[in-house]
């Protein structure tokens, strides 16, 4: 699963999801969360966007949310998403799910 750090992309969703659950977990690493996502913020062309449609449809539903990164990810040419959330992810063919955690 593990690459290169060329061979990864990142949502811009993702980021802010990681930074909120910092915050969220321990007020006091709000310095990491910023620092932290400034560091992947620093790797713009592993980021991959939304249109502003694909977030106008993905706000009338929160299941949306996770269905719209799994399409991000499958546009961008990612064959594997590495998250905890899998059960959630909506299945798409040629996408592979791993979970670090387990």
């Amino acid at each position: 699963v593990f690459g290169s750090p060329a061979d990864y992309k990142i949502a811009l969703q993702a980021i802010a999801e990681l930074n909120y659950a910092i915050r969220r977990k321990n007020n006091k690493a709000s310095k990491l969360a910023s620092e932290l996502s400034e560091v992947l913020l620093g790797f713009s062309e592993s980021i991959v966007y939304y249109t502003e449609k694909e977030l106008r449809l993905a706000m009338l539903e929160p299941k949306l949310f996770d269905a719209l990164l799994v399409y991000t990810y499958a546009t961008a040419g990612c064959t594997t998403i590495i998250t905890e959330n899998i059960k959630d992810m909506p299945k798409l063919k040629g996408i592979k799910f791993h979970n670090p955690f387990t």
